[in-house]
């Protein structure tokens, strides 16, 4: 199989971004509510069993699913079925999902202009009465 420039594999991509918002939700709810990245300071999280709420990530015309209250062999599945190479190029959007955190916030596979991008969405906050 010939690897494309814009080729990407859909697991690792995911692992990615959560080791990312792993990092920065533990800091931010740990250690100095800043968002630190430091990788020396913290090892990112492999096991998500207490980060990912829940998933849907749909590519091929297949769907992946991930339930709330799943076991760690039902996660590594999960993670192992997405294990897919995909073009991530200028073009139709392959990749359609939502990744639901357990901090209230959650992933949505957005595609604009050709290109393909996981955006990390607050819900935002209810004005109250002062």
């Amino acid at each position: 199989m010939v690897k494309l420039e814009s080729d990407i594999n859909a697991r690792e991509e995911i692992i990615e971004i959560l080791d990312d918002i792993c990092v920065t939700f533990y800091h931010m709810d740990k250690i100095t509510h800043l968002y630190l990245q430091n990788r020396e300071i913290y090892e990112p999280k492999k096991d998500y069993t207490n980060f990912v709420k829940a998933a849907i990530v749909e590519i091929g015309g297949n769907s992946y699913k991930l339930y709330t209250d799943y076991t760690h062999q039902e996660l590594e599945h999960f993670l192992i079925s997405l294990n897919i190479m995909y073009f991530n190029g200028y073009g139709e959007q392959e990749l359609f999902g939502y990744i639901w955190l357990e901090d209230g916030t959650w992933l949505n596979r957005y595609g604009y202009d050709g290109l393909e991008y996981w955006s990390h969405i607050e819900c935002p906050s209810i004005p109250v009465r002062p």
